[in-house]
Protein backbone atom coordinates (compact mmCIF):
# COMPACT_ATOMS: atom_id res chain seq x y z
CA UNK A 1 0.00 0.00 0.00
CA UNK A 2 1.49 3.35 -0.95
CA UNK A 3 0.99 6.50 1.06
CA UNK A 4 -0.36 9.59 -0.58
CA UNK A 5 1.94 12.51 0.18
CA UNK A 6 0.62 16.03 0.24
CA UNK A 7 3.21 18.60 -0.77
CA UNK A 8 4.04 21.37 1.68
CA UNK A 9 2.72 24.81 0.75
CA UNK A 10 5.77 26.66 2.07
CA UNK A 11 9.17 26.15 3.66
CA UNK A 12 11.07 27.79 6.47
CA UNK A 13 14.21 27.67 4.33
CA UNK A 14 17.47 25.81 4.80
CA UNK A 15 18.55 24.72 8.25
CA UNK A 16 21.93 25.48 9.79
CA UNK A 17 21.17 22.88 12.46
CA UNK A 18 20.29 20.08 10.03
CA UNK A 19 21.92 21.15 6.76
CA UNK A 20 21.27 19.41 3.45
CA UNK A 21 24.11 17.05 2.57
CA UNK A 22 24.55 16.49 -1.15
CA UNK A 23 24.36 12.78 -2.01
CA UNK A 24 22.96 11.70 1.38
CA UNK A 25 20.43 8.92 1.06
CA UNK A 26 16.89 10.02 2.02
CA UNK A 27 16.57 7.43 4.81
CA UNK A 28 19.84 8.61 6.36
CA UNK A 29 18.71 12.25 6.13
CA UNK A 30 15.39 11.40 7.78
CA UNK A 31 17.09 9.52 10.62
CA UNK A 32 19.53 12.41 11.11
CA UNK A 33 16.67 14.93 11.33
CA UNK A 34 14.85 12.76 13.86
CA UNK A 35 17.97 12.25 16.00
CA UNK A 36 18.76 15.98 16.08
CA UNK A 37 15.13 16.76 16.93
CA UNK A 38 15.32 14.41 19.90
CA UNK A 39 18.50 16.18 21.04
CA UNK A 40 16.59 19.49 20.88
CA UNK A 41 13.45 18.19 22.58
CA UNK A 42 14.25 19.93 25.90
CA UNK A 43 14.17 23.31 24.15
CA UNK A 44 10.76 22.59 22.65
CA UNK A 45 9.53 21.37 26.04
CA UNK A 46 10.74 24.62 27.60
CA UNK A 47 8.88 26.62 24.93
CA UNK A 48 5.75 24.60 25.71
CA UNK A 49 6.14 25.15 29.46
CA UNK A 50 6.58 28.89 28.89
CA UNK A 51 3.55 29.10 26.58
CA UNK A 52 1.04 26.90 28.40
CA UNK A 53 1.24 24.19 25.75
CA UNK A 54 1.69 20.44 25.97
CA UNK A 55 4.31 18.46 24.04
CA UNK A 56 3.57 14.84 23.18
CA UNK A 57 6.28 12.88 21.37
CA UNK A 58 5.27 9.45 20.07
CA UNK A 59 6.43 6.71 17.75
CA UNK A 60 10.06 6.89 18.92
CA UNK A 61 10.29 10.57 18.00
CA UNK A 62 8.66 10.32 14.58
CA UNK A 63 5.55 12.31 15.55
CA UNK A 64 5.40 15.40 17.76
CA UNK A 65 2.13 17.00 18.84
CA UNK A 66 2.00 20.39 20.47
CA UNK A 67 -1.36 21.08 22.08
CA UNK A 68 -1.75 24.84 22.16
CA UNK A 69 -4.28 26.97 24.01
CA UNK A 70 -6.11 27.48 20.72
CA UNK A 71 -5.31 24.66 18.33
CA UNK A 72 -2.68 22.08 17.69
CA UNK A 73 0.55 21.61 15.78
CA UNK A 74 1.87 18.30 14.49
CA UNK A 75 5.46 17.84 13.35
CA UNK A 76 7.18 14.89 11.77
CA UNK A 77 10.93 15.66 12.11
CA UNK A 78 12.08 12.91 9.75
CA UNK A 79 10.03 14.27 6.83
CA UNK A 80 10.27 17.89 8.06
CA UNK A 81 6.48 18.35 7.84
CA UNK A 82 4.60 20.69 10.17
CA UNK A 83 0.81 20.84 10.12
CA UNK A 84 -1.23 23.39 12.05
CA UNK A 85 -4.77 22.62 13.17
CA UNK A 86 -4.99 19.45 11.06
CA UNK A 87 -4.76 21.42 7.80
CA UNK A 88 -2.76 18.67 6.10
CA UNK A 89 -3.06 20.34 2.70
CA UNK A 90 -1.24 23.43 4.07
CA UNK A 91 1.90 21.81 5.48
CA UNK A 92 5.06 23.77 6.24
CA UNK A 93 8.53 22.31 5.58
CA UNK A 94 10.31 22.65 8.95
CA UNK A 95 13.74 21.03 9.24
CA UNK A 96 14.63 21.47 12.90
CA UNK A 97 13.28 22.37 16.35
CA UNK A 98 14.49 25.99 16.13
CA UNK A 99 12.43 26.46 12.98
CA UNK A 100 9.50 24.70 14.70
CA UNK A 101 9.62 27.14 17.62
CA UNK A 102 9.74 30.10 15.21
CA UNK A 103 6.62 28.82 13.47
CA UNK A 104 4.84 28.32 16.81
CA UNK A 105 5.78 31.87 17.84
CA UNK A 106 4.41 33.22 14.54
CA UNK A 107 1.17 31.32 15.08
CA UNK A 108 0.73 32.91 18.50
CA UNK A 109 0.86 36.45 17.07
Amino acid sequence: MSRHRIADTRTTGPSKTVPFIEGEMPNARHERRKAIAREMQDGVQQWCDDNNAELIVTNEGHHWRILLQHGEAEWWPSSAKLVLDKQYDRGIHVHDAKQLIRQLDLRRQ
